[in-house]
């Protein structure tokens, strides 16, 4: 049974590889292909395509033989987690109704 990209969605994992393909033209963990291999990545990867967050690349010789590239979906997805805003932290004193 493989997992689907709501149950990976926005873990540390899935946000580093999701920036990785937004930002550079080579496959996530281009310097460590044992991680590249790994089963979570391999499964992420897989739900990114069926997202259409990722897509196969079909011309190895472009994008650095990068066997993923950036999908159709990626730049909105991106977008909408760099707007979610910081929360902010406030201190207030019990009773107090300031």
């Amino acid at each position: 049974m493989s997992r689907s990209i709501i149950d990976w969605r926005n873990s540390p994992l899935t946000l580093q590889i999701l920036l990785h393909y937004w930002t550079r033209p080579f496959d996530y963990a281009h310097n460590d292909p044992t991680h590249q291999n790994s089963p979570a990545v391999q499964s992420l990867l897989e739900s990114f395509v069926s997202a259409d967050l990722l897509a196969r690349n079909t011309d190895l010789c472009e994008h650095q033989g990068a066997r993923y590239i950036a999908g159709p979906a990626l730049s909105t997805y991106i977008t909408a987690i760099c707007n979610v805003p910081f929360p902010v932290q406030v201190w207030k004193i019990p009773g107090d109704t300031k």
